[in-house]
């Protein structure tokens, strides 16, 4: 008892235009019986208790309980702050990847198909042969363009993990893989779907997608596979390619060298639901990589 509290923060109105007439002259007597007590973060304001009393009196005991929350509430919006500048930051990442791939792979398939029409249509009256020709090459382009705009909605639309499960979104990535870049994509996946929490299920999503972005632009390979399969007391995937490979080293001397990105990504998705990473690869002999994951792991993120 003793009181009604709210809590007002920058943005909020009216309470914060009255906090801030307040605190403009911390000496002014409180209006309309609202005390003000300002909530600081490293010196700078971040909000404002305001108090109603129930009544005038307030003795040091309940003054320091004011105090003691007020201090938590800071913290508390501090925590959220920095939550909020940490999703903007990631969102801003997104957004770039997004419009990396989008230029370097739908546009220019769109830019391709325009000059592939223009070809047909210009040889389509002297040379119907080499109309069709082009044609075809026109038809491939557009399934490569469908194919990468779906991966593309998968990372905007994650929730289609749910609607098509782990192996339907893998067969999906192993025929983009086949449509977008030539590569024999195959697959070994079980009849039925893993029974896996969905935190796990997209980990080992993420894990597919960045090996095989790796293959794509740096293991100059001919073949892919994408495998699913039981191991002791969890699920095992592997991407396996017939690539260069590399010489295997630790992952500070290895993370910037073409074939290695993303290693250290995919490790620390695949501990964060409890499971753990391993790439097999040698110098002209292709690279593995295979994540294990149990079927029911600890703390698993959402």
């Amino acid at each position: 008892g003793g009181g009604v509290a709210s809590l007002a923060t920058f943005g909020d109105a009216p309470p914060l235009a009255r906090a801030e007439r307040a605190l403009s002259d911390p000496e002014a007597p409180p209006s309309e019986g609202v005390r003000t007590i300002p909530l600081r973060v490293r010196g700078s304001l971040a909000g404002v208790l305001l108090l109603r009393p129930e009544r005038e009196a307030w003795d040091e005991h309940r003054e320091a309980l004011v105090h003691a929350f007020a201090n938590q509430a800071a913290v508390a919006l501090e925590n959220a702050q920095l939550y909020e500048r940490v999703q903007e930051q990631a969102a801003t990442v997104e957004r770039r990847h997004l419009a990396r791939e989008l230029h370097d792979s739908v546009s220019q398939a769109l830019y391709a198909i325009l000059l592939g029409t223009h070809a047909a249509q210009r040889q389509l009256p002297g040379s119907p042969e080499a109309a069709t020709d082009a044609l075809r090459y026109v038809e491939s382009l557009a399934q490569a363009g469908i194919a990468e705009m779906r991966a593309l909605i998968f990372e905007l639309r994650p929730e289609s993990l749910e609607e098509e499960g782990l192996l339907g979104v893998l067969r999906r990535q192993a025929d983009a893989l086949e449509a977008r870049h030539g590569l024999a994509s195959e697959t070994d996946l079980p009849e039925e779907e893993p029974d896996l929490p969905f935190a796990v299920k997209k980990a080992l999503v993420r894990v597919a997608q960045e090996a095989t972005h790796n293959v794509v632009k740096h293991a100059r390979a001919g073949a892919v596979t994408i495998a699913v399969a039981p191991s002791a007391g969890g699920w095992r995937l592997t991407v396996r390619d017939d690539g260069v490979g590399f010489a295997p080293a630790s992952d500070a001397a290895s993370a910037a060298e073409p074939g290695h990105l993303g290693l250290t990504s995919m490790r620390e998705r695949i501990e964060a639901v409890g499971g753990r990473l391993a790439v097999e690869a040698r110098p002209g002999a292709g690279t593995v990589v295979i994540a294990e994951v149990p079927s029911a792991p600890n703390g698993s993120p959402t």
